[in-house]
């Protein structure tokens, strides 16, 4: 028996507002239930403790997000699949998974004084002084990030390579870090805005009208790519545009996870308000 509970799309989905289906789940035989909103699934089972749902989902699916590893976990649930030991045993890997996954993105987003103090004492000999931490404070967040982006250039760059692939979105790709940090020579003369780059930073500045003021949306033009920033800040960054002649590529930095996709057109870039909205937030809440 699996127990589901409905909620209007949109709507807040925590265990601390599914009170129905506590009750249910812990006078029935059922060993899973989900919480949805129509657009969004939350799995829950009882881990933790007999007979008493947990707290925590140990699997979300969104129905308009999702990639091959979730719908892989999702087949698990298929009647012609379905075996409760199987999906149990992975259930309890996939909750703390999920959940170290989003500390991760909370201590890359704004490392902590736990987090600092750990990998500033493997590189630091000297004291840790105020002063110190505060610097190793920004250090640390900017290190965090350029791991991931070169993580990212690592396996973008190996896929053009094994595809055959070598244009000038993959070359502003693998380039924009550098640029950043004034390994490449540029002067405003060599940058030109585009209409597409233009129109792209319409579109996100209409995307943020719903929450706060458009204005605050800035767009930075650089050679390799064009950054859209929250109130002008090269650490409050929304989406880099990559366009060029033969693909057009968007990063939105989203809270939990940045996503990279494929524009065919520009106004491809509604298909992710809720991204995009997401990436704002994270400032707006800060």
């Amino acid at each position: 028996m699996m127990l589901i509970e409905c909620k209007g799309l949109g709507a807040v989905l925590d265990s601390k507002y599914a009170g129905q289906l506590f009750r249910y789940f812990g006078v029935t035989d059922a060993r899973f239930a989900i919480l949805t909103d129509g657009a969004r699934y939350l799995f829950y089972s009882d881990l933790e403790r007999a007979n008493r749902m947990d707290d925590r989902s140990f699997f979300e699916f969104n129905l308009l997000e999702f990639n091959e590893i979730q719908v892989d976990e999702l087949k698990q649930f298929a009647r012609t699949t379905f075996n409760l030991e199987n999906i149990l045993s992975t259930a309890s890997n996939l909750k703390y998974r999920r959940a170290l996954k989003a500390e991760i993105a909370k201590e890359f987003k704004s490392p902590s004084e736990e987090f600092v103090k750990l990998f500033s004492s493997r590189v630091y000999s000297g004291r840790l002084t105020a002063s110190v931490k505060d610097e190793f404070a920004d250090l640390t967040y900017r290190a965090c990030g350029e791991y991931i982006r070169d993580r990212v250039n690592d396996r973008l760059k190996s896929a053009f390579e094994t595809d055959g692939v070598a244009d000038d979105v993959g070359s502003a790709s693998i380039s924009a870090e550098a640029e950043e940090a004034g390994g490449v020579d540029v002067t405003k003369s060599d940058i030109e805005t585009t209409p597409e780059e233009w129109q792209a930073y319409r579109i996100i500045q209409a995307i943020s009208a719903q929450f706060v003021d458009p204005d605050l949306i800035t767009m930075r033009d650089a050679k390799s790519y064009c950054a859209i920033l929250f109130d002008d800040n090269n650490r409050r960054s929304i989406c880099r545009l990559y366009f060029g002649s033969k693909r057009n590529w968007v990063t939105i930095f989203a809270p939990a996870d940045e996503q990279r996709v494929e524009l065919s057109k520009i106004t491809d870039i509604y298909k992710y308000s809720d991204l995009i909205a997401g990436a704002i937030q994270q400032y707006v809440e800060a």
